[in-house]
């Protein structure tokens, strides 16, 4: 009874509103017009009164002078404007070249309406934007604007929202979006449009190149209507933004509308919030987004996802993803502290989106700054900074490179571009060809900007975080360094290899270099950039000091395997030989097989037993970056040779236990050699053994060779030679020329000097 009491009596009060302004209409002056100029709403009858239709009338009397302050109309709420109300309005519109925008909201325009509409549409060409929400216009009205759509040209917003289409009426709408060519925007919200009817937008969209927004909030379109926009949406190369808010989608739409985001290029938002989808309808979306580089916010508001599957997966998604800036999950199973840390992985996008439109206007100025060379005021470490141009220092923008490197710090990717901009500026000074990527500063912040000394006195300078307190300072290395996003490994390398960062010796306020900070990433791009990092062969930090050992043909050094996370085989011994002849013939002598170079031996592949001969990690032969060739063994590093021990331990003739010990050993080893492998060592030297903990074990094999073959071809040490190998290598058995021996004799004792044979000498 309430209901219908209050129905009549609303009714009433339309009827005495109706005569009231019609009376008005024959006697009231003129209103004001500021509103419509400024764009606002025409006020409603029932709070004006009388005075609306002639206000109404008068308005229309300025758009057939043409009058060009008026450029927008909007009448909103006057219900009983309707279809006669609207004839006025389009017969002046159908010569009116000022309005712009036209905004008829539940005025009543029905059918009838519509055409009246169409027609001035058809006939006018300066109205781009036009509203005629909840009106009533059914599939007939529809079709009458469909037809004007056919044939207009200027109209780039079309609004019809609440307006009953139906799938049929939709049908009409669609037909004409696929030949239209100026619509941009276009709203079909609470039309009752169901799967038919996004078949035919579908449809559409398949043929438009220009329709940018597309709203169906508010409809019935399930999963199949879902399939159908999808599979559009795999093609068009348009659309920006598309709101399905409030429809019946649900997981398996959501599937079909993931599979558009892993295909489509170019669509920013997409509202899905409230279409009850679940965990495998995110579980889908989540995939998507890993592998979708375009979209920027997705509304998932009031769904069935739960944080436990959906919700995590959704957060690992933005662990990937780098565009999605705005994301609503409210109004689902998810906790408060997942819900934020999802909220926390798109303001980091968010941040980076903010930076790259910044970084078009302000260019490198984003992240440095000039100052004068007066050091007064400066937050900056003075002796890092000593290489300075004459004009005046770099500095950084400490909040903006802070907030870039905030999160997992993708938005360094800006700082890194940056960067790369300067590199191109300071390489190519007369060609420039890099200024199109960003604006130029002044001439005077472009000269200390393209100087490597001023640079490289930035890039070490000291920050601080002013949040933290005076005690918390880093260089920008560090900060780098400290990111696990991709773009930071980028930037840490530029940074090192072009600008002169420090990476071992400046320290941060914790006493970490930047090394020690990259090598605890949980990046394994970054952890690895980190070991390669002043390494040889991207992975052997060689130990400070000369070569343990230096001859014509090899090198050896103690490095530590930076790629190794085993203590005991990161600590390693490198013999980089000079011949592929040697190194052939050591690896010959060594393995039974040659697995590959770079790739880690099994222990079955190694010849000898472990106990007797030091074993082989792996080989390198391989070109470095300049293109020299590369001969390395990898072997465990040793405590000593029996040669350091001979000299330096002082065992000869004191130790005799420990002489018995190395004999023992040494004859174990040169049988297992020579009798169960069948390999002549052909250089056994006290070089040549040496000491793991108490045991002693057989190096170097570049001169071994089967037994039974030629032996001291091209390699012999002739210092350590046996008497019958002596004569070999010294006397021809056909003809003996004494002169000869003595010139081969006199250049053999050069090698003589560390032998304590009297007997040998003479």
């Amino acid at each position: 009874k309430y209901i219908l009491s209050s129905l009549v009596m609303q009714r009433r009060r339309r009827r005495t509103q109706l005569r009231e302004w019609l009376v008005g209409a024959r006697t009231s002056e003129p209103a004001g017009h500021e509103d419509v100029n400024r764009g606002e709403d025409v006020p409603q009858a029932h709070d004006v009164g009388g005075g609306n239709l002639l206000k109404f009338h008068h308005f229309v009397e300025r758009m057939q002078k043409n009058d060009e302050t008026l450029t927008k109309l909007r009448c909103k709420d006057w219900g009983h404007l309707g279809p006669d109300g609207v004839k006025l309005l389009a017969a002046a519109l159908a010569h009116n070249t000022t309005v712009r925008d036209i905004r008829l909201i539940k005025n009543g325009v029905g059918r009838d309406g519509s055409g009246h509409m169409s027609e001035a549409l058809i006939a006018n060409s300066s109205v781009k934007f036009l509203s005629v929400e909840s009106n009533g216009i059914g599939v007939e009205g529809a079709a009458l604007f469909a037809k004007a759509l056919h044939l207009n040209t200027t109209l780039v917003q079309l609004k019809l929202s609440d307006n009953s289409l139906g799938d049929d009426g939709a049908k009409h709408i669609a037909d004409s979006v696929r030949v239209n060519v100026a619509l941009k925007e276009l709203s079909l919200k609470a039309n009752l449009i169901g799967d038919e009817g996004a078949k035919h937008i579908a449809a559409s969209l398949r043929d438009n190149s220009t329709l940018e927004v597309l709203s169906l909030k508010n409809n019935a379109i399930g999963a199949e209507g879902a399939k159908h926009i999808s599979s559009a949406l795999c093609v068009n190369t348009s659309l920006k933004r598309i709101f399905l808010q409030i429809n019946r989608i649900k997981d398996e739409g959501a599937q079909h509308l993931a599979g558009a985001l892993q295909a489509n290029g170019t669509l920013q938002v997409m509202d899905l919030g409230d279409n009850k989808i679940g965990d495998e309808g995110s579980k889908h979306l989540s995939e998507a987004l890993l592998t979708n580089s375009c979209l920027e916010r997705i509304n998932l508001e009031r769904n069935q996802i739960l944080g436990a599957q959906g919700g995590r997966l959704i957060l690992d998604a933005l662990g990937t993803n780098t565009t999605i800036y705005s994301i609503n999950v409210d109004g689902n199973g998810i906790s408060k502290l997942l819900e934020a840390r999802i909220l926390e992985a798109a303001r980091v996008n968010a941040v980076k989106k903010k930076h790259e439109l910044d970084l078009e206007r302000k260019g490198a100025g984003l992240f440095i700054s000039f100052e004068s060379s007066s050091m007064d005021g400066l937050d900056i470490n003075v002796e890092q900074l000593r290489p300075c141009h004459a004009k005046g220092r770099l500095v950084w923008d400490t909040l903006n490179v802070i907030e870039a490197a905030d999160g997992d710090g993708r938005a360094l990717s800006t700082l890194y571009r940056v960067m790369t901009w300067i590199k191109a500026e300071c390489e190519d000074d007369l060609c420039r060809h890099a200024q199109k990527l960003l604006p130029l500063p002044s001439d005077e912040f472009m000269g200390v900007l393209t100087d490597r000394n001023a640079l490289k006195g930035l890039v070490n300078s000291t920050l601080q975080d002013k949040a933290k307190g005076e005690e918390d300072f880093f260089t920008i290395l560090h900060l780098a360094a400290n990111a696990e996003a991709d773009c930071a490994v980028e930037l840490c390398r530029i940074l090192v290899d072009y600008f002169g960062a420090d990476f071992d010796n400046v320290r941060d306020s914790s006493g970490r270099n930047a090394q020690t900070i990259a090598l605890a990433s949980n990046n394994p791009k970054m952890a690895a950039w980190a070991r390669e990092l002043g390494t040889f062969l991207g992975r052997y930090k060689v130990a400070a000091g000369p070569p343990v050992h230096k001859s014509a043909t090899c090198t050896v050094v103690f490095a530590t395997d930076m790629a190794e996370n085993s203590a005991e085989r990161s600590q390693v011994a490198l013999k980089i030989i000079t011949k592929q002849t040697h190194f052939d013939r050591e690896l010959r002598a060594r393995l039974v097989h040659m697995p590959g170079s770079g790739i880690d031996i099994p222990a079955d592949l190694n010849r000898f037993d472990e106990e007797r001969a030091v074993e082989l990690y792996r080989y390198h032969d391989e070109k470095d970056d300049e293109g020299k060739q590369i001969l390395c063994l990898v072997m465990p590093r040793a405590d000593r040779s029996l040669d350091d021990i001979l000299r330096a331990e002082h065992i000869a003739g004191r130790e005799i236990h420990l002489i018995r010990h190395f004999a023992v050993n040494a004859a174990k080893a040169l049988h297992h050699m020579h009798s169960d492998r069948k390999i002549l060592h052909a250089d056994v030297k006290p070089r040549n053994f040496v000491r793991f903990s108490s045991d002693y074990r057989l190096i170097d094999f570049d001169s071994s060779v089967k037994m039974g073959l030629p032996v001291g071809e091209d390699k012999v040490s002739t210092g350590f030679c046996p008497p019958e190998f002596l004569r070999k290598l010294f006397v021809d058995e056909g003809s003996l020329d004494l002169e000869e021996l003595k010139k081969k004799l006199l250049d053999l004792k050069k090698d003589l000097n560390g032998i304590t044979s009297t007997l040998l000498k003479s």
